[in-house]
């Protein structure tokens, strides 16, 4: 039986600061462009979590690495897409690790922002009674104003206990978990739901393994259970598609202040 691998993927310049040469990322709004200069001792670079997998690996021209990561298909390549309900503000982001020839391993974070899209609204007459008078000076005796942490996730599948890193070679049937967490900045401020996730063989084929926040198939891949709101666990068996060996898993998460509410996922508490 041949070995199953697993894929986990959840018009501005900026630039991303690293070790060596600062890589440069390139925003518009159907297209992510990094830019990663291999000089020094800098080895190799891939996408984190996809460090073997073809359609997602640089480009190379001379020494500088190049990845195109199109944002109409985020999860092709395991981009993060994240949406502010309450601004509309889209952010798209990716981990690449960069690796030297000492062993060493870097990380950087390339990120797009897009901001909502603008709407127009047309004048509408006043709807006051006749008598209504607007004083012409306001006496405003508080104003607070606070920020919170923009979200970051992340995702590991772990076997044993231990997390895999790149892609992982199992038989079918192997018991793995996958965790679903956020960083530790936003950890304290908020709580997850895994509310929809499917598995596909990056093709034409996918089958949904999460629908309304509940496994389909319990035996195959388990409930997303959470003792603080801050870590999602879910154990399955390894699985595969007939014609291929990767299996990709896609799905939405849900980031609540504080701690998120429903039957998306069991609470378990601490004993």
């Amino acid at each position: 039986m041949s070995p199953l691998k697993l894929v986990l993927c959840l018009g501005l310049v900026h630039m991303v600061y690293a070790k060596g040469t600062p890589s440069q990322v390139e925003c518009s709004p159907n297209m992510m462009k990094v830019t990663v200069p291999m000089d020094g001792d800098r080895k190799m670079t891939y996408l984190d979590k996809m460090k073997y997998y073809k359609p997602c690996v640089p480009t190379m021209d001379g020494d500088t690495a190049s990845y195109s990561l199109d944002l109409q298909e985020p999860f092709t390549c395991g981009v993060y897409k994240v949406l502010n309900k309450i601004t509309g503000t889209v952010t798209y982001y990716h981990k690449i690790v960069i690796e030297d020839t000492l062993g060493g391993r870097e990380v950087v974070t390339a990120r797009c922002v897009q901001p909502p899209p603008r709407v127009s609204k047309r004048e509408v007459g006043p709807t006051f009674p006749l008598d209504f008078n607007e004083p012409d000076e306001l006496n405003i005796t508080r104003y607070e104003e606070g920020h919170a942490p923009e979200p970051i996730l992340g995702a590991v599948v772990k076997q044993n206990g231990k997390e895999v890193s790149g892609e992982i070679s199992v038989s079918p049937g192997t018991p793995l978990a996958m965790d679903i967490f956020l960083d530790n900045s936003s950890a304290p401020v908020y709580g997850l739901s895994v509310g929809y996730m499917h598995v596909t063989d990056t093709g034409a084929m996918q089958e949904t393994i999460i629908l309304n926040g509940c496994s389909v198939d319990p035996y195959l891949f388990d409930n997303f259970i959470t003792t603080t709101g801050d870590v999602l666990t879910a154990k399955f068996r390894a699985f595969k598609f007939p014609d291929t060996t990767y299996v990709q898993f896609r799905g939405t998460v849900t980031v609540c202040l504080d701690k998120c509410q429903g039957p998306t996922y069991d609470w378990v508490k601490e004993k």
